[in-house]
Order: C-alpha cells, then sequence, then structure tokens
C-alpha cells in the first residue's frame, strides 16, 4: 500500500502505511526505502537519510537505497558526497550485477541527464521491471519535459 500511495504522490498515506510496514517488520529494507523516498518527497531530508540508511544496512547492501541516498544528498547541496556515493554504487558494479535503475536514480539527483538516459536505455534493454513505472515514478520529474523521455515511453507502449 506505501507503494502505490508514493506512485500516487499521496506522501501522507505512503508514511502512514509506510511506518505501519516498518512496525510489522523491521527488518524490511524495501519498506525503509520507500519511505526514505516519501520524506524525501516532502522535504524531511535527515530523516529521509535515516530511513535510506537503515534500508542499507542489510548484508547485500542495497544498491537502490545507496542511489536514493546519492539523489538526496544532491538536493541537499552535498554534491561532493553524492559524487562519493555515485563511486561507491560503481564500484560494486565491478563487483556483481547493479541495475541500471539506480545508477538512473543517482545521476538523476545529480542533474547528469545524458547518463540519465543511457541507463534507462539499458534498463529497457534489460527489460527490467522497473520500468513499467516510468509514468508513475515521482523522482522522474525533472526529465518528463525531455523528448528522449517521451520516446522512451512510446516505444514501451506507455505514452
Amino acid at each position: 500500500m506505501g507503494w502505490l500511495h508514493y506512485y500516487a504522490r499521496d506522501w501522507e498515506g505512503a508514511e502512514q502505511h509506510l511506518r505501519r510496514a516498518v512496525e510489522m517488520d523491521p527488518m524490511a529494507p524495501e519498506s525503509h526505502r520507500v519511505l526514505g523516498l516519501t520524506l524525501m518527497q516532502t522535504g524531511r531530508y535527515d530523516a529521509a537519510a535515516a530511513a535510506l540508511r537503515i534500508a542499507m544496512a542489510p548484508p547485500g547492501e542495497s544498491t537502490y537505497a545507496l542511489a536514493a541516498l546519492c539523489y538526496l544528498q544532491s538536493l541537499r547541496g552535498e554534491r561532493p558526497e553524492a559524487e562519493r556515493l555515485l563511486r561507491a554504487l560503481e564500484d560494486l558494479a565491478e563487483r556483481r550485477y547493479v541495475s541500471p535503475v539506480a545508477f538512473a536514480t543517482a545521476h538523476l539527483g545529480l542533474g547528469n541527464v545524458d547518463q540519465v538516459f543511457a541507463a534507462l536505455e539499458e534498463a529497457y534493454q534489460q527489460r527490467r521491471g522497473w520500468m513499467a513505472y516510468l509514468n508513475a515514478e515521482p523522482l522522474l520529474e525533472p526529465v518528463r519535459g525531455d523528448p528522449r523521455f517521451r520516446e522512451l515511453l512510446q516505444r514501451m507502449r506507455l505514452a
């Protein structure tokens, strides 16, 4: 339910459901990550960072949470820290698979629009399931007006 409210941009509803999910299972990193994304959308950056760090804590380190923290640090004006987090993501990718969706998220925060579209194209080529959410993902607002975004939606028959 938290995801649905997040995609509907109902931040209050998303937070309510995600906090309940965290209560029921405090060890679920995905609930913490989406809570962090929700809190980021409401401008509560410290709380968002805390939730994202919890999402990154379990073994196997969530690359999506790392990418979201990179995005958040960019929003906070902490570009050197955001770039350090992007390098950490790149280092992880040398050792194991990292979804291009994570790179798209990190580059979105940093404003690297060409790299965002390169990562989205790679995600499209890999048939990543997340691509079905292109029209709904709030983080993509900064690139929705780009012709490459519309073209991608058309290729996916989401236009």
